[in-house]
């Protein structure tokens, strides 16, 4: 009798850790496929975000090429990246950008011609101080502080009797960042011409994504 109910104490035993190796192999393979999904998830996710990011992109060009015959381009500007900016807050996605744009009216041999600059700060933080140095002459302007959200402007002018690519040298601070950036600025002779940099970003739990551009058109 004892050692049937030892058999069977040991059956009972085998029983009871088929069971739990049963139930930590299900979990395992439930963490698994959590885990899975989990990634899944986030790489979707970060594809949406990228393909948002380019979609906001192509916006902000086709934007720019109507922009010179608009007079409140600016304002317009401003308008449409504040709806971007809080579609990709309501997601947990920090949107930034920086805008600016640079024309001149038809170039003639010899006679001076006034370059036109203006931007917008969309970068969520004030800008402490700007300097625009134009390699015409190496003459700079500085612009001091620019609030979040607001627009700047200002202007350069030159004279040339042939068709060049001059440098304008955008130099800048705030709370958290310091950049400069080289922008060629092509001048052809008989021609005007509108041209626009751009820096914009994003940033999320799953990534940052940064775009600087620089775009050409012609407006005779």
């Amino acid at each position: 009798m004892k050692k049937e109910n030892e058999k069977m104490s040991k059956g009972q035993m085998f029983i009871i850790l088929a069971l739990v190796i049963a139930v930590v192999l299900v979990l395992i393979k439930n963490s698994i496929n959590i885990t899975t999904l989990l990634e899944n998830r986030r790489f979707m996710e970060s594809g949406m975000e990228r393909l948002e990011f380019d979609n906001v992109k192509k916006e902000i060009i086709m934007s720019m090429k109507i922009s010179p015959s608009q007079t409140n381009s600016s304002n317009n500007s401003i308008n449409m990246m504040n709806f971007v900016k809080s579609s990709f807050s309501s997601r947990s996605v920090d949107f930034s950008l920086l805008t600016v744009e640079f024309s001149y009216p038809t170039v003639v041999s010899g006679v001076s011609t006034r370059l036109n600059i203006t931007g917008v700060n969309l970068l969520g933080e004030d800008i402490l101080s700007m300097n625009i140095t134009f390699s015409y002459d190496s003459s700079t302007k500085n612009l001091g502080s620019i609030k979040d959200t607001s627009k700047f402007d200002t202007y350069f002018d030159f004279s040339t009797t042939s068709d060049q690519n001059y440098t304008l040298t955008v130099s800048y601070s705030t709370p958290s960042i310091n950049s400069t950036e080289s922008i060629t600025i092509p001048v052809v002779i008989g021609k005007s011409k509108f041209i626009a940099f751009v820096d914009m970003k994003t940033v999320s739990i799953r990534q940052t994504l940064r775009d600087k551009f620089t775009e050409t058109f012609d407006l005779s």
